[in-house]
């Protein structure tokens, strides 16, 4: 039977920077890997922004196709608290009232009803303005995109540049 010496015990295991160098490669792919899925969460809260913004201006379309003119809007942090009085239900509404748009509370975490402004999935206020000054025919809808800076290149718009 052999012994195991001192010198067979030092060489079984793993040296610290072998360890090291272990442990920075999995750092340097975690940190690969979660830059890849942020970027992946921000395009598909753009993608949500786009169908936010087309399904209100489906609904003020309606509007427009009802009264002949679109609802007031000056481009504001809260010019889209209008649209929640003129598109959306409110508690109690008759079932012959006009309505725009449903709640999509199910769908929407803020849901579209309520009160205050509509807000976008990155926690920004749309913009709208009627009459438009891109849209001079017809009104103007925007985020202002994960930045939350009005002008720049990651803006959300119902028009295009």
């Amino acid at each position: 039977m052999k012994s195991t010496t001192r010198a067979d015990l030092r060489r079984s295991g793993f040296t610290l920077v072998e360890l090291l160098v272990v442990i920075g490669i999995i750092v340097i792919l975690s940190g690969m890997s979660l830059m890849g899925f942020q970027r992946v969460m921000r395009l598909r809260d753009d993608a949500k922004t786009r169908v936010q913004i087309t399904l209100l201006a489906t609904a003020l379309d309606g509007y427009k196709a009802t009264y002949g003119v679109y609802p007031p809007g000056d481009g504001g942090p809260t010019s889209t608290a209008v649209l929640r009085t003129e598109l959306f239900p409110a508690k109690g509404a008759a079932d012959g009232d006009k309505v725009f748009l449903p709640d999509l509370a199910p769908t929407n975490n803020q849901g579209w009803g309520g009160t205050g402004p509509v807000v976008d999935p990155f926690k920004n206020n749309f913009r709208y303005r009627s009459p438009g000054t891109r849209n001079v025919s017809d009104f103007d809808l925007w985020s202002l995109g994960h930045d939350g800076v009005e002008g720049t290149g990651d803006d959300i718009t119902n028009w295009t540049n």
